[in-house]
């Protein structure tokens, strides 16, 4: 008897409840669409650098490391003065025609001051998101150029100042939306390609001498080719495999 309950004890160490249950196994940790993500930014050093699986150039502009505010990891962007953004080297990857694609990042406007209407936040050949009013973010999409871009969306959220904000916008097919902490704000159908031309993506503002969205910024994501759930808000940082 003693023998035959070390052999159940044994036994129960070694089965795969899974093939009994019939339930399947807890899928593995990490981003399946990884192979997908063209930009992902972290902000948690000076040198803002890519943790994409191949890595865009990024130039900082002057861009600001903050330590004291951001939502997850090391520190945030800090797009709060003048030219402090971030350039990230169109080498290709951001050159987008009928492919799916989602942008995500979380924002916070300016504690004091909040946005600077009109001022860029995201820009990139295929979508561009600026700053509507001190409180409030409007999204354009491109299929020719940004002169001729065409609004998704204004958000009319009324953004509490200092507070994180998840922001995800992307096209799935034919179908766009622009969602704010999982909720949609407005949504669009197109079925043009855009143009897939060479244009720098750049985050927290542009060139051009005062063009930055006084803001805080932290894990910035573009995945082309994937449209990503964006109804659910990350608990935590995005993956980097």
């Amino acid at each position: 008897a003693e023998s035959l309950a070390n052999w159940d004890a044994g036994m129960s160490m070694i089965l795969n409840p899974y093939a009994f249950s019939g339930a399947a196994p807890p899928p593995p940790p990490g981003d399946p669409y990884f192979s997908n993500v063209q930009l992902l930014l972290h902000c948690d050093e000076s040198s803002f650098a890519d943790s994409s699986g191949t890595p865009a150039t990024i130039t900082t502009n002057l861009a600001t490391l903050d330590t004291s505010t951001k939502k997850f990891g090391a520190g945030s962007l800090s797009a709060r003065a003048n030219t402090n953004y971030l350039t990230a080297t169109d080498d290709g990857r951001f050159g987008v025609t009928s492919e799916d694609w989602t942008l995500e990042f979380w924002i916070a406007p300016d504690s004091t001051s909040g946005f600077i209407s009109g001022r860029r936040i995201f820009d990139s050949g295929f979508c561009r998101i600026q700053a509507s009013g001190t409180d409030d973010m409007a999204v354009r999409v491109s299929f020719s150029d940004m002169a001729s871009s065409v609004l998704l969306g204004t958000s009319a959220v009324n953004m509490t100042l200092g507070q994180w904000y998840y922001v995800g916008v992307k096209r799935d097919g034919s179908d766009f939306e622009f969602r704010i902490n999982g909720n949609l704000i407005s949504s669009y159908t197109n079925v043009t390609d855009h143009n897939g031309g060479t244009y720098d993506v750049q985050v927290g503002g542009i060139a051009g001498g005062i063009n930055y969205s006084r803001s805080w910024m932290d894990d910035v994501r573009l995945t082309v080719g994937t449209a990503r759930d964006i109804s659910s808000v990350p608990t935590a940082a995005f993956p980097d495999s």
